[in-house]
């Protein structure tokens, strides 16, 4: 084990009306939602395999206009080496897909069927050992994330202090404790998934409680950092956690200068808290930060030092820039409730940069 990881993106969307299905849609990083849900796990496996309903692919004609390659291309870009399926026999119940794709990827040894709509960590090479299954679970204790409880499968554990407990009970929308299954469900083989998967299932949490009660074994699994984007109130609040800051330089970061009258340009003096904020931001590693000035290009070598010596954290330089008001002009989509531009201003050479921004 590791083996094989099954990225399903089969299901309806219905949770996201009038939107383009949710697996594609653009996470901040550039990426589409279905790439960044694997990130840092899909290395981990010795083949990903992403399975698509042919029908949904099919339709989306108008933004997906070379289909299948397009969907190559996209987790290409993401950095990833991903299979694609796709079939008319897709899109019927999670539990019916999983078992589908077994077949048509043809796989054979241990797997992990995943959501596409969540992202977690969980270093997958203490997972398992042979001729045990596991489920990914967060708990509805830890206060890091929001989470709707009521469309979540819950897992109840054999009461005895263990690293990876084992799973006695899994139920859809039933609260048997606190731990939740967050999206991947890990199996010792497609056989066992297979041998017990029935026509009426439609959840993957049956077949595994069907296993259960054959006495395979599985193991809860403590996943770490969980996001749910099940649903466009969590993916809006999960996006709403990004920023691209567009920050001037003089006096807002060093103290205001001049290239001919003092304070010249590299002999300001670092606006100590607002420098300290912005690293802070950088550091969460959920903001991007671009540095604007009027400074012309060829001050860039020297301006870069001085932002070296400041300790400045940063992304990118726009030098250049005419010395006048800047005024950020972007587009929003009508569905959501979100605010894409927004602008702060502070008095020259202040360290109000973080009360600023608060506002």
């Amino acid at each position: 084990m590791p083996g094989t990881l099954l990225l399903m993106c089969a299901g309806g969307s219905s949770r996201f009306p009038q939107e383009r299905p949710k697996w594609s849609l653009t996470h901040p990083s550039g990426n589409m939602m279905a790439a960044e849900s694997i990130r840092g796990l899909a290395e981990q496996f010795d083949r990903v395999v992403a399975v698509f309903s042919m029908e949904a692919v099919d339709a989306q004609r108008t933004w997906l206009p070379n289909g299948y390659q397009d969907l190559e291309r996209e987790f290409t870009f993401a950095g990833l080496d991903v299979e694609i399926l796709a079939d008319p026999s897709l899109g019927r119940s999670h539990a019916a897909d999983v078992g589908r794709a077994l077949d048509l990827a043809e796989v054979e040894g241990p797997f992990v069927a995943k959501d596409c709509d969540n992202w977690f960590s969980l270093p997958l090479a203490e997972l398992g050992a042979d001729g045990e299954g596991y489920l990914a679970v967060s708990s509805l204790m830890d206060s890091s994330y929001l989470v709707d409880p009521r469309n979540k499968s819950y897992v109840q554990c054999e009461a005895v202090s263990h690293r990876a407990p084992y799973v006695v009970e899994v139920a859809e929308r039933v609260m048997l404790s606190d731990l939740f299954c967050c999206g991947a469900y890990g199996f010792p083989s497609a056989e066992v998934y297979r041998e017990h998967m029935r026509p009426s299932f439609t959840n993957v949490s049956q077949v595994v409680q069907a296993a259960i009660n054959e006495k395979v074994t599985f193991r809860a699994r403590k996943a770490s950092g969980y996001e749910d984007w099940g649903t466009v109130e969590a993916w809006q609040r999960y996006r709403d956690t990004f920023r691209t800051l567009f920050v001037d330089i003089d006096g807002t970061l060093l103290q205001g200068g001049h290239r001919t009258f003092y304070p010249r340009w590299g002999q300001g003096q670092p606006l100590v808290r607002n420098v300290r904020h912005l690293n802070e931001l950088v550091a969460g590693g959920r903001t991007e930060v671009i540095l604007t000035t009027a400074r012309p290009e060829y001050w860039r070598a020297a301006t870069e030092l001085e932002l070296e010596r400041a300790g400045v954290k940063y992304h990118r330089l726009v030098m250049g820039l005419r010395h006048c008001a800047r005024v950020l002009v972007n587009d929003y989509h009508p569905g959501r409730a979100e605010r894409t531009a927004s602008a702060v201003q502070l008095p020259r050479d202040t360290e109000q940069l973080p009360e600023a921004m608060a506002r």
